[in-house]
């Protein structure tokens, strides 16, 4: 059990450390602060069960590691996914306030109409039929999407799908 009177004076060592890696995780220093002050509370909370040792950073820098990733799976819910919007395309549900539009402005436009025309194919017949079209085989085609979303992805959410 690590008394309360020492809990003040581990924070206050260890608060700037556990910030800086948060930081350097996630390059954001509104969200470093979130899991650094996350992972304190833990830290509180668990007081009772923990033991002060020269491990006490190890077990700092493992939950930071853990609330770092909470923050992360808790925020990329915001994330825009591209195949969201097949049903708009196909719909022809487009307009100025569409948010598949916005595709254009975050790739070049052989990219975009490339990928729009990729999700609007109903089967794989309509898939090839496009590859053909752009003279490349079907598997080509579907890496050169696979690119083309990850891209998107980065420039429309800031960082990659494997973030």
């Amino acid at each position: 059990m690590i008394e309360k009177e020492l809990c003040g004076i581990i924070i206050e060592k260890y608060y700037n450390d556990i910030f800086l890696f948060c930081f350097s995780k996630m390059h954001n220093s509104s969200a470093a602060e979130d899991c650094t002050q996350e992972t304190f509370l833990t830290f509180l909370g668990k007081r009772n069960r923990l033991l002060y040792s020269d491990r006490i950073l190890g077990w700092l820098l493992k939950t930071a590691e853990k609330k770092i990733m909470e923050y992360k799976r808790k925020n990329t819910n915001n994330h825009i996914d591209i195949n969201d919007y097949a049903d708009i395309i196909q719909d022809n549900n487009l307009n100025a306030d569409s948010p598949i539009l916005s595709i254009y402005e975050h790739l070049p436009h052989n990219e975009a109409s490339l990928l729009i025309a990729f999700i609007c194919c109903k089967d794989k017949e309509e898939k090839e039929k496009l590859a053909s079209k752009n003279e490349m085989t079907l598997i080509a085609l579907q890496c050169k999407v696979s690119r083309i979303k990850k891209k998107l992805y980065k420039s429309l959410n800031g960082n990659s799908l494997e973030d």
